[in-house]
């Protein structure tokens, strides 16, 4: 089966036959076979030959059967619980909207999920479920209902988000400085399910520090610099804090990778000896690195890395408290 086939597809369209020397020679041989009132009567049937029809392709009367373009350049951002696509506008002087269809495999039929008018370029879909994949498409059709062929297809996986996520340090209030990113839940900073914990010293300054259950299991995590949170799209193979901790720098974005391969994102927004205060996006497909995607991709990466990763055993961590 082909990749992107449409369900409920328009097939046997014509082709639109070209050059005025064809259209001339049709044209005498259709007054000579119809006559006047040939032409008469299918004139006021709808489609003049000698005026403007919404519904004739061409000067005979026949009826508009070329269908538009397929839209380019299609690309989606990542979510909580939605996924939002965009792309180029279509040039075709009757373009009357696009059809959105959507797929849980890269390739088959794609369904249907939505029609927008010709002025929109973008759609968002509610309709999903976190970590979840999904492929879309989409088709533009004109004011005769003719529909193109499907785009290049984009998948993407929505995941959750947050904000105003406030970890205590963990030196002073040891029950609120961890989080579990797998149950958006504040843990004591060495609960077995904490992935990252706030660590502050006056000598030291703010660290937020990986987790370690044992020396096969631990998280990791790097800074992504001075970039905004939606920025930190894919989170990279190498790259990792040697020793699982990272200094905190006000309005900067940082990766994590959990113990049992999951991806999540924070950026810091306001940092003090007390408390941090960060903004969060985590990744509940095992082993998806996808955190958003403004980029366009064809080729399914659901499991990238084969499973569960293999890691390196390391240092101990920071100690809490």
């Amino acid at each position: 089966m082909s990749v992107g086939e449409r369900k409920n597809g328009n097939a046997g369209r014509w082709s639109r036959i070209g050059g005025r020397s064809a259209r001339t020679s049709r044209r005498a041989a259709w007054l000579l076979l119809c006559g006047v009132g040939a032409l008469a009567a299918l004139s006021v049937a709808g489609c003049d030959p000698h005026h403007d029809c919404d519904d004739c392709d061409d000067d005979w009367g026949r009826p508009d059967t070329r269908a538009p373009q397929a839209p380019q350049g299609l690309w989606s951002i990542t979510g909580d619980e939605e996924v939002l696509l965009l792309w180029q506008a279509n040039s075709e002087w009757d373009l009357d909207g696009y059809r959105i269809y959507r797929n849980d495999e890269p390739t088959g039929y794609f369904e249907r999920i939505a029609s927008v008018g010709r002025g929109t370029r973008s759609y968002t879909d509610h309709d999903v479920t976190n970590g979840r994949t999904y492929w879309y498409a989409i088709s533009a059709f004109d004011e005769a209902r003719n529909e193109g062929e499907l785009s290049r297809s984009v998948f993407d996986t929505p995941r959750p988000e947050g904000s105003g996520l406030r970890l205590a340090n963990s030196r002073v209030q040891p029950r609120n400085s961890g989080y579990d990113f797998s149950e958006y839940d504040l843990v004591d900073w060495d609960d077995e399910d904490a992935d990252i914990y706030y660590w502050h010293s006056e000598e030291e300054g703010a660290w937020m520090v990986a987790t370690e259950r044992s020396a096969s299991e631990y998280c990791d995590i790097q800074d992504a610099g001075f970039v905004p949170l939606e920025d930190v799209d894919w989170a990279p193979e190498e790259g990792w804090a040697p020793r699982g901790e990272v200094p905190l720098i006000e309005g900067h974005s940082y990766l994590v990778w959990t113990w049992d391969n999951h991806y999540a994102k924070f950026r810091v927004a306001s940092v003090t000896p007390e408390r941090v205060i960060v903004e969060w996006a985590y990744q509940t497909d095992e082993g998806n690195p996808e955190l958003l995607l403004p980029l366009r991709r064809e080729v399914p990466a659901r499991n990238p890395l084969g499973g569960l990763r293999e890691h390196r055993a390391g240092p101990e961590r920071r100690i809490g408290s």
